[in-house]
């Protein structure tokens, strides 16, 4: 399905991603601000959020994440990243939870180190915060987890917006999202099919064929942080229970 095609978009997982870590720990000035730029607009959230269920202080908080990513770029940890490991994921937290762990010595590397600047003004911090506040009983890693899928599930959403738009179907779009939210009353789908003149058979079709396009989109969103195409599968089964079981759409 050509739907599915991988592309560079803002927020997209980077096709490259294993590489793009690897490589930067060899690389110019400007090649390792390209690459911290790409992974925070892909990964600053599920990261922040990790942090910050661990540390009460929010400047302390982006402190650490700053010097994480920049430390992730420097040649110790950016040679770990090996795609024979398996889950971009797990690689990450892992990577994340040993930069806490000799938090000081790495804080040290990364301002004695590069000049790399990272930008929080496109993080709601606040929003974040008070997410950390409302889930205080979750353990930091379930956090990150639930981070990671959410961002799976929103650029798949808006992968798929940006197809609907291209044939002028952002009403239909708006319409089938809102009928993916499982918790919508028994009556939601008549009075969708009202609303955009069709059938409720045909809505019904229209749904179905969306969820599946859904599926394969975030399919392909995971393919891109596995090294195995086969643990895709594997990787969306557990993100999609990650969803089912700690995500409301309002939360």
């Amino acid at each position: 399905m050509t739907d599915a095609t991988p592309r560079e978009r803002p927020g997209a997982f980077p096709v490259t991603q294993w590489s793009l870590v690897a490589r930067a720990g060899l690389g110019t000035d400007d090649e390792r601000q390209q690459a911290l730029d790409s992974l925070c607009r892909t990964y600053l959230k599920p990261v922040y959020r990790f942090i910050r269920a661990r540390s009460r202080d929010e400047h302390q908080a982006q402190e650490s994440c700053q010097a994480f990513f920049v430390c992730l770029l420097q040649r110790d940890l950016a040679l770990r990243a090996d795609p024979e490991k398996g889950r971009f994921r797990n690689y990450l937290l892992k990577a994340l939870q040993h930069f806490l762990i000799n938090r000081a010595e790495y804080e040290r590397t990364a301002k004695r180190g590069s000049g790399l600047v990272m930008n929080f003004s496109d993080l709601p911090v606040e929003e974040m915060d008070a997410v950390v506040l409302q889930h205080a009983d979750y353990p930091p890693d379930t956090l990150y987890d639930i981070e990671w899928a959410v961002r799976i599930l929103e650029r798949s959403f808006d992968r798929l917006e940006q197809q609907y738009e291209r044939k002028g179907k952002q009403p239909l779009f708006t319409i089938l999202r809102q009928l993916s939210d499982p918790e919508q009353p028994p009556t939601a789908m008549a009075e969708a099919a009202q609303t955009l003149g069709m059938t409720v058979g045909a809505l019904k079709i229209s749904s179905h064929r969306f969820r599946r396009q859904l599926r394969e989109t975030m399919l392909n969103e995971v393919g891109q942080t596995v090294a195995d195409p086969q643990e895709a599968r594997q990787e969306l089964n557990y993100l999609h229970e990650v969803l089912t079981k700690h995500y409301r759409p309002d939360s």
